[in-house]
């Protein structure tokens, strides 16, 4: 075992080799199933490349780590590797690596195919993944709103149910994304997506401008606002800067100061009373070029993420949708859960939220800043009862 330690170091030290990512293209814990890989960060978080049945190129020269600890095996740049079932990592030390590979993410490859020999571990930070021009899209609507058709009618086949679709939404559309007709019923979806298993949900992205709200982003506003404690640094009434912080019901502190409780009377409160960098990125003064959101709209807390549960449903529910859908890209699979009374399917209740994000993303749109609200929620078995 010494002398693999040995060789180890030496090697390492040969191919001046770090640990950091070679670049943003490069395989990372991301793109590996969650599950079995629940103790690295992040993974199934994104497009899980790893499982598919496609071959990935090797972006240089990487030694392989054997079974039998050997590491006199090197695949040269440019080969094509398979990743193998069941799709585990591994950090160095799992394998015996000790110094500085021992901080590696190492995963089992094959030459051949994705059920082929394999020929040991690499290390995933030396193989290329697919540009983001490669990978699917739920918003070209078509796939997921597919999916979610192929399994009603299945349904409607097990049943003995007569199912028609109706209407599918085009991308950019106000329209409902699917409507089917279920039993002589007609019931409405609403589908959105999520690039692996871990990941957050896109509910809605939207280029804002003052004077301009958005009525499921004031929803959602609302919620921030009814259970947020703020702590803001210019006094309410003088709006001179504080000797120290003060805090207060994010509310209260709004109707002090007359805001409203929408969007831009929030940004404007923090702005104004909070830390005048955070704005619309078309404001003046030492707002981002981006805009900047308040890092408050990032929370796991139970009471808000909760209250924003609870709005997101009414929304929907209030536009006639029955049941709203998770289209998971990596898998290529869509999970249907019902948001009201009318319940056909009798599809399980859409689960609680663990964690909700409110930030901008990218840079000024025309003058618009771009702002996405994103959701985690509580992962369950299945979301359709057993005897279906």
């Amino acid at each position: 075992m010494s002398n693999f330690y040995n060789n180890w170091r030496v090697f390492r030290e040969n191919l001046n080799e770090e640990e950091a990512p070679l670049d943003e293209v490069t395989f990372s814990a991301f793109n590996f199933p969650h599950k079995g890989n629940e103790n690295f960060a992040g993974s199934g978080s994104r497009t899980e490349h790893a499982s598919t049945n496609n071959s990935f190129k090797v972006l240089k020269d990487v030694n392989i780590l054997h079974r039998d600890g050997s590491t006199n095996s090197i695949i040269q740049s440019g080969t094509e590797v398979y990743f193998l079932e069941p799709f585990k990592l591994f950090k160095g030390a799992d394998l015996g690596v000790v110094g500085r590979g021992s901080k590696g993410t190492f995963a089992l490859v094959s030459l051949e195919q994705k059920d082929g020999t394999p020929i040991g571990f690499i290390n995933i930070r030396a193989v290329e993944k697919p540009s983001g021009t490669a990978q699917s899209r739920v918003g070209s609507g078509s796939s997921a709103q597919e999916k979610v058709f192929e399994i009603i009618r299945e349904l409607g086949n097990q049943k003995n149910v007569k199912v028609e679709k109706i209407s599918s939404a085009i991308p950019g559309s106000t329209h409902p994304d699917l409507i089917v007709n279920y039993d002589n019923e007609n019931i409405q979806f609403e589908i959105k997506g999520r690039k692996g298993e871990a990941g957050y949900i896109t509910i809605f992205d939207k280029s804002l401008r003052r004077g301009i709200e958005v009525p499921i982003l004031n929803a959602v506003i609302e919620a921030y606002v009814a259970t947020l404690d703020v702590t803001y640094n210019y006094d309410l009434d003088s709006k001179k800067p504080l000797a120290s912080p003060q805090s207060a019901p994010l509310r209260n502190a709004m109707a002090h100061t007359g805001y409203q409780t929408t969007f831009e009377g929030l940004l404007s409160f923090y702005q104004n009373y909070v830390d005048p960098s955070y704005g619309f990125c078309s404001d003046r003064g030492p707002v981002p070029k981006s805009g900047k959101l308040p890092r408050d709209l990032i929370t796991s807390a139970n009471n808000i993420v909760d209250s924003i549960y609870t709005n997101i449903i009414e929304h929907l529910v209030g536009g006639g949708d029955d049941y709203f859908v998770v289209y998971t890209e990596s898998s290529k699979t869509a999970d249907i859960y019902s948001i009201g009374k009318n319940n056909p399917l009798a599809a399980r209740k859409f689960p609680s939220i663990v964690s909700a994000k409110l930030a901008t993303y990218g840079g000024c749109s025309s003058g618009a800043t771009r702002v996405g609200f994103k959701i985690k929620i509580e992962p369950i078995e299945s979301n359709l009862p057993d005897n279906i």
